[in-house]
């Protein structure tokens, strides 16, 4: 069967008993730079792969900050509060662009004000998904292991060529569905930013018609008055 399958069966495991830690969990003291990068990178250290781009930089951080995805550090040191939006962007930038991560992010007044129970929302949503998902697939990868255990008693070139090639099925199944899913998500995503972008433009033109509103009221009043004295 190989050693890499058992490797992917114990990795499942892991990531399907993973969580985020919890809001009271969070580092209790500001951090810098460096510690915020090894502090959210340990912690998402189940999800390391060879790929750089997953993890998380002082590069991406600063963009961030320039983005004002999250607010500046104070004394070059990052607060709790920082440190668990920048946990959130590092999961979801595998799937977003910083325009789509904005516009999320701009949706966290309709959930809640206070930070601590929003990163606590988010979290207990990343779990659920991730750990349902996660889990199905484990039952799916062990299903084809233990099929393959019974046919490699007589014959075991039939066996790893089964084994392959559901495990391959697997990932297709999995793949067509991420980006069905990445689909849908950007749609939902594409229409929440005109919603934001439309409403914005609203409170702008009742702003100023009420503004224009008022510039005539006391135009008014003032000629009144100069008819007054006349």
């Amino acid at each position: 069967m190989g050693q890499e399958v058992k490797q992917l069966q114990d990795w499942l495991d892991e990531v399907a008993s993973f969580s985020l830690p919890s809001y009271k969990e969070l580092p209790g003291i500001d951090l810098y730079m460096e510690q915020v990068l090894s502090y959210i990178n340990g912690v998402l250290s189940p999800f390391e792969s060879d790929d750089p781009k997953k993890g998380l930089t002082s590069f991406m951080v600063n963009n961030y900050v320039k983005a004002k995805i999250i607010t500046e550090p104070i004394k070059k040191k990052y607060s709790k509060n920082q440190i668990g939006y920048l946990m959130a962007i590092t999961l979801m930038k595998q799937t977003m662009s910083l325009d789509q991560m904005k516009t999320m992010l701009s949706l966290d007044p309709f959930v809640t004000n206070d930070l601590g129970r929003l990163y606590d929302f988010y979290r207990g949503v990343q779990t659920r998904v991730m750990n349902e998902r996660v889990k199905l697939t484990k039952r799916t990868v062990d299903n084809c292991v233990n099929d393959f255990e019974k046919v490699a008693e007589t014959d075991p070139k039939k066996a790893e060529d089964g084994l392959t090639g559901r495990l391959g099925l697997v990932a297709l199944r999995l793949a067509a569905e991420a980006e069905i899913c990445k689909l849908i998500s950007d749609k939902l995503i594409e229409t929440l930013a005109q919603r934001l972008e439309n409403e914005a433009k609203m409170k702008k033109e009742a702003k100023e018609e009420n503004s224009a509103k008022r510039k005539k009221e006391i135009e008014r009043s003032l000629k009144k008055n100069k008819g007054e004295k006349q």
